[in-house]
């Protein structure tokens, strides 16, 4: 059923062997929230934008973005490990050090000029 295919889809995933999910996760109610979702889940595989990029796309100021991304239930389907800070890696609901390893996972570098944008 759906909960097998979604596990072997996020093995695969870590794995190195997928760029995108057959699933589409339910949108918060919070229409807000849905819009700035919407705009995370739009950042390419292997990519990444800012919180002051998503922020500019939706009208708000970063901040209301990241507050945002704390309630996102979806971790990997919503990707907000590819929403980084304009200067730094910023915040993750799992930590520094599990953004690292997804953004490594989708091989985005770490070092010197890291951050690709949309």
């Amino acid at each position: 059923g759906g909960a097998h295919e979604l596990a072997e889809e996020l093995r695969e995933y870590f794995d190195g062997k997928r760029r995108g999910f057959s699933f589409e996760p339910a949108m918060p109610v919070n229409p807000l929230r849905a819009a700035i979702y919407a705009e995370v889940r739009g950042i390419p595989y292997g990519s990444t934008a800012t919180y002051g990029e998503i922020a500019r796309r939706v009208g708000v100021h970063p901040r209301v973005v990241g507050t945002a991304l704390r309630w996102n239930e979806v971790l990997i389907l919503t990707p907000c490990h590819r929403v980084v800070g304009a200067r730094g890696l910023g915040g993750f609901e799992l930590g520094a050090r599990a953004k690292e390893i997804l953004l490594g996972i989708e091989k985005v570098s770490l070092r010197g000029n890291w951050r690709r944008t949309l």
